[in-house]
């Protein structure tokens, strides 16, 4: 097919209602970055009131963006067929969405839900993320956005990214099958790598957050150094730049900070006060209170916000507790919980585990705020 009649089909298709520009972490990869004014928002002001031609969903513009910037690299390969397949695909489902204009084209939140975080967040600028959907999670995903080593552009803008090289290494036993069972299916059965096991984890909570967009704080993490660092700045040596302070200390008492906590004392003592002054930021302005969730960042989030975002946070060694539960080869729990963000190990491809308990001092961790679907 000559290029300039695929260059003519991706005129035509190009939406006209929706402002979007499509950037690439590096040449290639299919994460694109959506543009709009409100994203990442300042919750210390009321989020501007969309266009009103807007009628896409912000995972819309993804997918279809990503329908764009993967058929441009199919036309650089020389697949032209590939690439036209992909400009009808986009075509459409942008027809589809389209048709659903008047339906639902509203905001996925109104600005009085910006407005009550702002009260508890004190005005730092939240970071509206999607969280992927299981689906898309394919070994090009994980290529792209856990590259196994270093790459020259990341470097260029300040990002630090790349696997740990106990990705590659076998899980230990605890969380694998047997050396008898690997040997009882005649090899058909394989001990999983920790690589593996992480990927599975992901996409498991992605089964359950896929989709959903999340507040999730952009603060800075700090170096670590003894403890007493605060979030906010790279060094942590101010103590007024971190607005959960002040509730984390509630909680945990005055020499309390981010850091020594265990997952579970954040999960089951910290999470429900935020949640409760959140909720109580609603009741106080008559407003009814919907459904939502406070949650530590998964794992998924804080790669991609550190990566298209926050590369600064690719570049400290604090790491950060996640949301999301290690799984055994069975697809059971085994009591660990992912870690991100680790500048010495992979920055923002950086991922261990370590026991839900435990209270290890150079472990932070930052928040997500997801309303219900």
């Amino acid at each position: 097919m000559p290029e300039r009649h695929l260059d003519s089909i991706l005129d035509k298709f190009r939406k006209k209602a929706v402002k979007t520009e499509v950037e690439s972490v590096d040449e290639g990869t299919l994460i694109p970055i959506l543009h709009r004014d409100e994203i990442p928002i300042d919750v210390g002001k009321t989020a501007p009131e969309a266009p009103p031609e807007m009628a896409f969903t912000e995972e819309e513009n993804k997918r279809l963006g990503g329908y764009l910037l993967l058929a441009k690299e199919k036309e650089r390969a020389g697949d032209q067929r590939g690439a036209y397949e992909l400009y009808v695909k986009y075509k459409k489902e942008f027809i589809e969405i389209k048709a659903k204009i008047g339906k639902d084209s509203a905001e996925p939140f109104p600005p009085e839900y910006v407005e009550m975080l702002s009260e508890v967040f004190k005005g730092e600028k939240l970071d509206l993320t999607a969280m992927p959907k299981a689906e898309d999670l394919t070994k090009e995903y994980f290529d792209k956005m856990y590259p196994v080593k270093q790459r020259a552009e990341d470097t260029a803008r300040g990002l630090t990214s790349y696997r740990p090289d106990w990705w590659a290494e076998t899980a230990d036993a605890a969380f694998t099958i047997s050396e008898k069972e690997e040997e009882a299916s005649k090899g058909k059965k394989k001990r999983s790598t920790r690589g593996e096991l992480y990927v599975a984890s992901m996409k498991s909570e992605a089964a359950r957050f896929g989709g959903s967009l999340l507040f999730t704080e952009s603060i800075q993490k700090p170096n670590y150094k003894d403890g007493t660092q605060q979030y906010g700045t790279t060094e942590g040596t101010e103590t007024d730049k971190d607005p959960l302070l002040p509730v984390i200390q509630e909680v945990f008492g005055d020499k309390a900070n981010r850091f020594k906590l265990s997952w579970d004392q954040i999960t089951n003592e910290l999470l429900p006060k935020v949640k409760e002054k959140i909720k109580d930021e609603f009741v106080n302005k008559h407003i009814t209170v919907p459904d939502f969730e406070v949650i530590m960042t998964p794992a998924l989030v804080s790669n991609l916000q550190t990566t298209l975002n926050h590369p600064e946070n690719s570049q400290t060694n604090t790491s950060e507790w996640t949301s999301t539960a290690l799984l055994k080869q069975d697809g059971t729990d085994s009591g660990h919980r992912l870690l991100a963000g680790r500048s010495e190990d992979g920055g923002a491809g950086y991922v261990y585990n370590a026991h839900r308990e435990g209270r290890w001092g150079n472990r932070g961790f930052r928040l997500s705020v997801v309303f219900e679907k």
